[in-house]
């Protein structure tokens, strides 16, 4: 019987929005014997929600976790591979429970300047079937999955006033709330790391956090490609938003910046970023 004890495992995981996607792709093209996908079905949103809102316990999510990953583990070993890596901003929330299964598993944290995770999501559209038009995702009356609300949580402090907040401050507070429940649930873990999105894909900065995961998970030797040909693939834009609703945070509103300052200002000093 297949078991995840007989794999190396990597989970990359993040807020959404962060590129995860691109790696994902990246790492199955140029590294030897690695299974690595982007948010494979069941993609586990619900099963992260339900738990982050505590409705149903610790127990119950690994096992359901386990059930949907199974068929995953069958057929990385049935394809003689040893490494299985997945990239799915959903299982930021799971982290807990993915920590007991396996043995040998490495987690990557990817975190990106707030202000343009809010600009990217505020953007994110999907077609709507009642208009005909398009909906926003995340936190619109339309939105079809339930992201989660500071009502969620008993002492948010922004539980009472979540009704009145706009799309915007609420968008503020989900990248917190997301990242954070990240940070906390990997404060301490030495197989974890934290890479800044920015590392990773800004060419000037000739990629060093792709290579900083590279090291950490320990796959130069699986490498088929020199760096160079990484570099060209990394190059190519991929999932990017080709039309934004609001612009680059420089731009923003005085009122905006303030709703970030007052909402995320306190999180972003923690990763380094500058406001």
């Amino acid at each position: 019987m297949y078991t995840w004890d007989d794999l190396d495992v990597a989970f990359i995981v993040s807020t959404g929005r962060t590129g995860t996607q691109k790696l994902a792709g990246i790492f199955s093209k140029v590294c030897d014997r690695v299974d690595s996908r982007h948010e494979p079905s069941p993609d586990m949103f619900d099963l992260g929600t339900d738990y982050a809102r505590g409705r149903i316990p610790f127990k119950r999510a690994l096992g359901d976790f386990l059930a949907a990953r199974d068929h995953i583990c069958s057929e990385v070993h049935a394809a003689g591979l040893d490494y299985y890596i997945e990239s799915n901003n959903n299982l930021g929330l799971l982290i807990p429970v993915m920590r007991g299964p396996f043995g040998r598993r490495k987690i990557i944290h990817v975190v990106r300047d707030g202000r343009d995770f809010v600009r990217s999501a505020y953007s994110k559209t999907v077609p709507s079937a009642t208009s005909g038009g398009v909906k926003g995702l995340f936190l619109t009356d339309e939105d079809p999955r339930p992201r989660l609300q500071a009502p969620d949580f008993a002492e948010d402090p922004y539980g009472e006033r979540w009704n009145r907040m706009s799309r915007f401050e609420k968008l503020c507070w989900l990248w917190v709330k997301l990242d954070g429940m990240i940070c906390h649930a990997i404060a301490g873990d030495p197989m974890a790391i934290t890479v800044k999105f920015e590392d990773i894909f800004d060419e000037g900065r000739g990629y060093r956090g792709l290579w900083d995961i590279v090291e950490f998970l320990g796959l130069r030797a699986r490498m088929t490609v020199g760096p160079e040909r990484v570099h060209k693939l990394m190059s190519v834009k991929e999932n990017r938003t080709e039309r934004y609703l609001i612009p680059r945070w420089p731009e923003w509103t005085s009122v905006q910046m303030e709703q970030f300052q007052q909402i995320a200002g306190e999180h972003m000093g923690m990763h380094g970023y500058q406001l």
